[in-house]
């Protein structure tokens, strides 16, 4: 399913200015894009966070977000850093 959304992400007409040209490229093989978060101190891939109902109660529709913006909106979601 993820990487579905992500092939399909990348198709999208504004993709490039969305998510950027070399996050296409790997959003069209099923990939999450990527980018650098200095406080990790390292890359980062987005995450699908399921909206309004978290998927452990059932939720099946999903938003993307970088970690940390889901780690906000999901009190049981960290970002790892």
């Amino acid at each position: 399913m993820k990487s579905r959304f992500w092939k399909n992400e990348a198709a999208s007409p504004n993709a490039a200015e969305k998510y950027s040209a070399d996050n296409v490229e790997r959003m069209k093989k099923g990939n999450a894009p990527q980018r650098y978060n200095p406080d990790k101190g390292g890359m980062e891939s987005m995450q699908l966070s399921h909206e309004p109902i978290p998927q452990r109660e059932g939720g099946k529709d999903f938003i993307p977000r970088w970690p940390q913006d889901h780690a906000n909106v999901d009190p049981y979601r960290r970002p790892g850093y």
